[in-house]
């Protein structure tokens, strides 16, 4: 899902008011190919995604669980895409939520 520029603080913060989990981690390519935690807040990297604007990477996915017989949810999350180490924020919605938060600022499915 598309989240034009003009949105993306507003959304982030109002997505963490009511998120069931907000988790961050990073990635260090020049220590290993995994994510690890990070002592780092999530407001600290959601400041870091938002000084780099479009050169982070914006996204509200919707995860589908069924295979696994969970409950789906809504990912909305900003990396910091290659600055490294790179930063994750990841704020966990549950599906009503993400469909409110998707209509309160009138987000609109990216096209392929």
């Amino acid at each position: 899902m598309a989240i034009p520029p003009e949105k993306r603080e507003a959304l982030m913060r109002r997505g963490m008011e009511l998120a069931d989990h907000v988790y961050i981690d990073k990635l260090d390519v020049n220590c290993g190919v995994a994510r690890v935690p990070t002592s780092k807040t999530p407001e600290e990297v959601l400041q870091i995604c938002l000084e780099l604007g479009d050169d982070a990477h914006w996204v509200m996915i919707e995860r589908d669980m069924k295979f696994v017989n969970q409950h789906g949810y809504w990912d909305l999350g900003a990396s910091t895409m290659a600055n490294h180490p790179d930063y994750f924020l990841w704020i966990r919605l549950n599906i009503p939520v993400g469909e409110a938060l998707i209509k309160e600022f009138d987000l609109q499915e990216k096209p392929l």
